[in-house]
């Protein structure tokens, strides 16, 4: 039986792939030998060692031809270039451990949100979310307040993608920050989540005016009748700022249901 022409023709793109990439590093000396090897294993070492590169452009297409090739092998190495100088080579790295890290690499994963380079934190942070690993929303939540705004839009994001009820609640217990990034971000995140995150939104009880203000806001955003009727409160807030932005969101939430 034949591919259907769409099939056929990205099998061709990924191997047209693999095969530039590999050409580019022997044109390079990334390997001195002829002596024949099965076809992967050699792509794969050929490629892990093309993450050694001092060019960028090479090591980030020694990424993207391990992303294609996905053996499970080269995530060890992948691991160790987290802390890559260049950002898109870490992007590139990052969404790669996304598709491919196994339960033990998430563990590893998960452990890099503590180093001390923020360029591991955020990558770390975007592969745990794309892989909607639900045992790092605690250790995300950290990150809300880490002091390196990509950092904290990284963990937001990644809760966002994540998207279950705790994490949900972790951005919402984030909203009263005094810090206008860490409100930002969260607020997105949570619009993002949309109506599931309502009920974590809806108990937001928090002494805190500004959580409950900005709750009230995300609220108003989302705009779903869901989210009218939790807002209902804090229409009578004792906090005038509460009040006046509660208002405001049931009066958008009428205004889309009224569409």
């Amino acid at each position: 039986m034949q591919l259907p022409d769409i099939l056929r023709r990205r099998a061709l793109s990924i191997l047209l792939i693999v095969t530039v990439v590999l050409a580019g590093f022997a044109a390079r000396g990334f390997w001195t030998t002829r002596a024949a090897r099965p076809f992967l294993p050699d792509a794969t070492r050929s490629a892990i060692t093309g993450l050694s590169s001092p060019s960028a452009i090479d090591r980030a297409y020694a990424v993207k031809a391990l992303r294609v090739l996905r053996d499970r092998a080269a995530v060890p190495a992948l691991l160790g270039q987290q802390a890559d100088p260049d950002q898109a080579v870490g992007l590139y790295v990052a969404q790669a451990l996304a598709e491919m890290a196994g339960p033990n690499d998430l563990a590893s994963l998960r452990s890099a949100l503590r180093n001390s380079n923020p360029d591991v934190r955020w990558r770390a942070a975007l592969a745990l979310g794309q892989a909607h690993d639900a045992k790092a929303v605690s250790e995300l939540a950290l990150l809300l307040r880490d002091p390196n705004v990509l950092v904290q839009r990284s963990a937001a994001d990644a809760l966002a993608t994540i998207g279950n009820s705790a994490a949900a609640q972790a951005l919402t217990g984030a909203l009263g920050t005094p810090q206008a990034s860490v409100n930002q971000v969260t607020m997105a995140a949570l619009e993002k989540i949309g109506e599931p995150a309502v009920p974590a939104l809806a108990l937001d009880s928090s002494s805190n005016a500004l959580s409950r203000q900005n709750a009230a806001t995300v609220l108003g955003f989302i705009g779903s009748p869901k989210a009218g009727a939790a807002v209902q409160l804090a229409v009578v807030d004792a906090n005038p700022d509460v009040r006046s932005k509660a208002q405001w969101a049931l009066a958008e939430i009428n205004r889309g249901n009224a569409n």
